[in-house]
């Protein structure tokens, strides 16, 4: 036998020298790292209820604004800049919009940054408590 590794037939793997079969690399995986976990609970809404005039009665103005903050961040793995037009295919108004920006953000729900005359850039904490600690 010689010094270096051989191929053989039998399972087709590697062998050293002394006959012991060398390890595998592991394989590396080009996969996205995993989302924030969200303690407590949070089920996504799919964006076109959100938009759905008919479905306002089920998401009051400022949960529409936090679904859509939570989707569109990527439940606060990514800031967006949440424009006026955004705000209004959700059906609310840029008054309202800044109301329920303010709301959410004293309750902690989300982060607010505002740079000169530019659209607010929002992302999501990730955190949601029980109902009654943040009622949306």
């Amino acid at each position: 036998m010689t010094d270096e590794a051989r191929i053989t037939v039998a399972g087709l793997c590697i062998v050293a020298k002394d006959g012991e079969p060398v390890p595998k690399a592991p394989e590396k995986h080009g996969r996205k790292p995993r989302m924030a976990k969200i303690h407590g609970k949070f089920a996504p809404v799919e964006p076109q209820r959100l938009y759905d005039r008919r479905f306002d009665i089920v998401y009051p103005p400022r949960t529409r604004l936090y679904l859509f903050i939570m989707a569109e961040s990527k439940r606060g793995m990514e800031p967006f800049r949440l424009t006026s037009a955004m705000a209004a295919k959700l059906g609310i108004g840029r008054q309202l919009r800044l109301h329920h920006l303010k709301c959410l953000e004293r309750k902690g729900l989300i982060h607010v940054r505002r740079e000169g005359r530019q659209a607010i850039l929002v992302s999501a904490t990730g955190r949601i408590g029980s109902i009654s600690d943040n009622p949306i």
